[in-house]
This record gives C-alpha cells, sequence and structure tokens, in this order.
C-alpha cells in the first residue's frame, strides 16, 4: 500500500476541520478506504477462493475488518470520520421534551441519522449527554439552553456513538465524566458501571443494565424510572445487528430486560432509523394493523424531516420486531443467524403468548 494513501485517510480521518466534506471527496475517500482493507485482505480471499467466493471470503474476513474499525489506531485515527462524517446541517427536527416532571431531554441531530440526547434537571440546568458523537454540535446546543454538563453517558463503543468523547472532554478543560462499560470500554471512559450500577445528577437518577447484543458491553441507561436511552440495542420496530453476539441467551438476556420494563417508560433510540424498519416490519406482517398505523405516522413525520423519537415501551412491545417474538421461540433457537432470520417471518414467531 502506497504510503501516500495512508496519508490521505489518515490526513481525513484525524483532522477535525475535515469532517464536513464534499459528497465526491467522501466517495472517494471511502473508496481509498475499501482500497486499503481489500489489498490487505480481500486479496487472500480472491487467491484462495477465486472470484466467486469473494462475498465468502470477505465474510470470513469479517472479525478481522471489525476489530480494526473498533481499534483506536486505525478505527479512531482514520475510519471514524470517514465512515461517520460530521454534517452540516442535522438531519431532523427536535424540540426539547418535559413529559416527566423536572427533567427535560433535548434530542440533537448529529452525523448523517445518529441522535445524541441532553438531559438536565430543570432546577439546577445541570445534566448529562448521551452518545455525543459530533462534540461541538452538542457543546453548541447544551450553550444556548444554559445547561451545564457534568458527564457523558457512552451506550457503547461504537465510533458513531463515543467518537466525540475525547473532543468533548477537551472542549469541557477535562471536568466531564465519561460513563461506559467495562467489556466496551468507550474511548475517554473515566467512570466504569455496569448491571444495576446507579448515577445521581441532582434530581436525576440514573441506572444501567447489561443488553448485550449489538456489542458485549452495550448498556440501557433508564432515568426516573420513567424513561431510557437504549442505544443500538433497541430502535423503533427493530434492533441493531448482533456483530458482538456469541448465542441466543445473550439475545435472551436483552429480550427480557425490556419486557420487565413498564409500558408507559418511554425509548429514546440511538438513530433515526424508524421508517426504514417500520417499512421493513410491515412488509413482514402486512395485516398487522398496529405496524400499519405506524408505518404511515412515521412516514408522515420524515416527509416534514421531523424526529420520530421517543417511542414507549408499550408500543415497541406490539410493534417491534425483536420485541414480538415469542419468547418460547427465540429460546429454542441454537444459533444467532436463526434470531435474524425468525425477525424477518412475521406471524409465524410473533403471534401467541410469550
Amino acid at each position: 500500500i502506497s504510503k501516500a494513501t495512508v496519508s490521505v485517510l489518515y490526513w481525513a480521518g484525524s483532522n477535525k476541520d475535515h469532517c464536513i466534506m464534499d459528497p465526491t471527496v467522501r466517495a472517494v475517500l471511502s473508496f481509498l478506504l475499501l482500497y486499503v482493507v481489500w489489498t490487505q485482505f480481500g486479496l487472500l480471499a480472491m487467491i484462495s477462493l477465486g472470484y466467486a467466493g469473494q462475498a465468502a471470503g470477505l465474510l470470513c474476513f469479517f472479525p478481522l475488518l471489525y476489530s480494526l474499525y473498533t481499534s483506536q489506531w486505525f478505527g479512531y485515527n482514520v475510519a471514524r470520520n470517514i465512515m461517520h462524517p460530521r454534517q452540516a446541517r442535522p438531519h431532523s427536527t427536535t424540540t426539547v421534551h418535559t413529559s416527566v416532571p423536572g427533567v427535560n431531554v433535548l434530542p440533537v441531530p448529529v452525523l448523517a441519522d445518529n441522535y445524541a440526547y441532553i438531559v438536565w434537571w430543570e432546577d439546577t440546568k445541570r445534566g448529562v449527554v448521551i452518545d455525543p458523537a459530533d462534540p461541538r454540535v452538542v457543546h453548541e446546543a447544551a450553550k444556548e439552553l444554559g445547561v451545564e454538563l457534568t458527564h457523558v453517558i457512552a451506550t457503547h463503543k461504537h465510533w458513531d456513538h463515543s467518537g466525540g468523547n475525547i473532543e468533548l472532554q477537551e472542549l469541557y478543560s477535562g471536568r466531564l465524566e465519561v460513563v461506559g462499560s467495562k467489556e466496551d470500554s468507550p474511548v475517554g471512559v473515566t467512570l466504569i458501571v455496569g448491571e444495576g450500577d446507579f448515577l445521581e445528577v441532582d434530581g436525576l437518577q440514573f441506572k444501567f443494565y447489561s443488553v448485550p447484543g449489538h456489542t458485549k458491553g452495550h448498556l440501557l441507561t433508564t432515568c426516573n424510572d420513567a424513561m431510557c436511552f437504549s442505544g443500538d440495542s433497541l430502535f423503533c420496530c427493530g434492533t441493531g445487528a448482533f456483530f458482538e453476539c456469541d448465542s441466543p441467551s445473550e439475545l435472551l438476556k436483552t429480550y427480557d430486560r425490556y419486557h420487565t420494563l413498564p409500558d408507559t417508560m418511554l425509548l429514546w433510540p440511538g438513530h433515526e432509523y424508524s421508517e426504514m424498519l417500520a417499512s421493513q416490519a410491515h412488509r413482514c406482517n402486512p395485516a398487522d394493523h398496529d405496524i400499519k398505523h405506524r408505518y404511515a405516522h412515521f412516514r408522515e413525520r420524515r416527509l416534514a424531516k421531523d424526529a420520530t423519537v421517543p417511542s414507549t415501551i408499550g408500543i415497541e412491545k406490539k410493534v417491534n420486531m425483536f420485541l414480538k417474538m415469542r419468547r418460547a421461540a427465540l429460546s429454542e433457537v441454537a444459533t444467532v443467524t436463526e434470531v435474524q432470520n425468525m425477525m424477518f417471518l412475521g406471524e409465524r414467531y410473533t403471534r401467541g403468548t410469550m
């Protein structure tokens, strides 16, 4: 690999002043990134499997490619800003939510389709931010709100969620605590939490739960027993890819955790994927009126570029392709692939009692 190619990739990925790029530039840099990965690993697949086996070869090398993506030396310094570029304009229109007494939440649109969340106690104007992937946008939003941030909560280690932790710490002169799990160890973490741990910021009471599947150390964070921040472990109408799941028992743990939450609890997910996932759910369950209604609602919201969050746990139990699965069916499967297939088989696995 030429030194020039590596230099360009490093410049694009590490220089914060070049994060907002023209789409053509991003496309070229993405091609260069693929070139680096392919020439290092894909050539082996071509030699050993032939051209017809290239797809299988890439699948075989996925663990290695994934480890590169999650590494700090390559993932953070190079791939992060190429794969998750910061945007000049927000992808959605959001407003401050005040439905829980004393607790204010502002969803902050960041990157192409992520949400960071600023959560603060009304009386003191102090609070936390969850997954500040674009720290400068989050910093400006907090300033406009007059909110003093004390903590960053990282739901998991992927760069489109934790990639802004260090820079936000720098913007606050190191005064922020970065909260994360031991298993994921998100970049910049200063406070390790796990299953059942608490964090209090004035009137805000956060509790953390382990919800493995998307990553080993993915955290679900509840606030004042009235709302939860799910990252990529649960979306509106769907769930994140099971990148780090070795067995269905891990997914069963996550499934059970969400089913124990009260139906009235607000759900704040990590991405604006609602319309896309509702469309998939509707195709799998065309006769399901709850899903059909939800899909129509999301389409209307997205036509106006309005955010579709939050949902509620009660709604998700009716329309979410993961939570709608029967527990008995989920507990009987042998592989994670079977779980993924079941989620898109529709009524056969989503009807009946848990």
